[in-house]
């Protein structure tokens, strides 16, 4: 938390955090994006389901099941969303080699111009422009939890790896 409340009073701070892993945070955070003004928030449901959301991945009925996903998941077979959506992410990319999805190793192809791209057009268009301001000048988006070994989740890998220092 402290990375938040210590940034810099020029730089804008963006929060981008697993939401099913994050619970615990966010009434901390929440309570310094009010006092600071400038601090961004976005909970996703998982990583997974961002790559699910950017439509680089087919999968049939796949807006209906991101829509309406209580439809969907069998609460007696996964133990949340986030293991859900990791799943169907995962069998859906099983037999391709460069598409395959592995938590632990995120494969090029999300990172490579319009797949990434989809991905980051999933975001709020406001995290999207402070994030292409940031590209384009030295203002930095700082994430949280790296510095003091904080695990926010299984996903904070992911989204630091895709997000770099945007993310937790």
């Amino acid at each position: 938390m402290g990375r938040i409340e210590n940034a810099a009073p020029d730089k804008k701070v963006v929060v981008i955090a697993d939401g099913a892993a994050f619970g615990a945070y966010i009434a901390n955070v929440t309570a310094i994006a009010k006092s600071r003004k400038d601090v961004m928030m976005f909970f996703p449901e998982s990583f997974e389901w961002l790559i699910l959301k950017s439509g680089i991945i087919e999968i049939k009925d796949l807006e209906n099941i991101l829509a309406e996903p209580e439809r969907f998941i069998e609460s007696s077979e996964f133990f949340s969303w986030e293991r859900y959506f990791t799943e169907l992410l995962t069998a859906a990319t099983a037999d391709d080699s460069i598409k395959r999805y592995d938590k632990s190793q995120l494969k090029p192809f999300y990172f490579e111009g319009k797949n990434k791209e989809a991905i980051i057009a999933v975001l709020p268009d406001e995290i999207r422009g402070i994030m292409e301001d940031e590209d384009s000048s030295s203002k930095s988006i700082k994430g949280l939890g790296r510095d003091r070994g904080e695990d926010c989740g299984r996903d904070r890998e992911g989204l630091s790896r895709f997000f770099g220092d945007r993310a937790l």
